[in-house]
Formats: structure tokens, C-alpha cells, sequence
């Protein structure tokens, strides 16, 4: 195996430039950080499912007052 402390003409590296499209920004956060927005969202969650079953019912409540409304008529044999 050979050591050599400097690369050889075709392994430089090259100026390196972003062509792929737009850049993004991005946020570096630390463990706690981390398990902190991951709870955050978590809660998001949960909120937004309770939020479903409220709007399920209020669906179901609001089907049902706007079907035809039906009469109920007792018919009675009076012989």
C-alpha cells in the first residue's frame, strides 16, 4: 500500500456548484431540540384527530336534519 500526502492531478477537487434547482433552507437542531418539535407535532396531531370524530358527528347531525321530514300517521280500526 502506498501513502501519498497529496492527490494526483485528476483527483483535486473541483469549485462545487448548486444547479439542481432552488436552494432550501434548512435547520440543524439538537437532541432535545429534536425531541421537543417531535412532541410539538405530535400534539398537532392529536388535536387534529379529535378534530375528525367532532366533524364526523357534526356531518351526521347536519345529513340527518336535512333528509324529508316524514309524518308519522297512526292508523286505528274503529269497527
Amino acid at each position: 500500500m502506498s501513502v501519498r500526502s497529496l492527490p494526483r492531478e485528476d483527483e483535486c477537487n473541483s469549485d462545487y456548484t448548486y444547479k439542481a434547482g432552488p436552494k432550501k433552507e434548512v435547520v440543524l437542531m439538537g437532541t432535545n431540540s429534536l425531541t421537543n418539535f417531535l412532541t410539538s407535532i405530535q400534539g398537532h396531531i392529536g388535536i387534529l384527530n379529535t378534530m375528525v370524530g367532532v366533524l364526523e358527528k357534526r356531518v351526521t347531525v347536519l345529513a340527518v336534519r336535512s333528509l324529508p321530514s316524514v309524518s308519522l300517521v297512526i292508523l286505528t280500526d274503529n269497527s
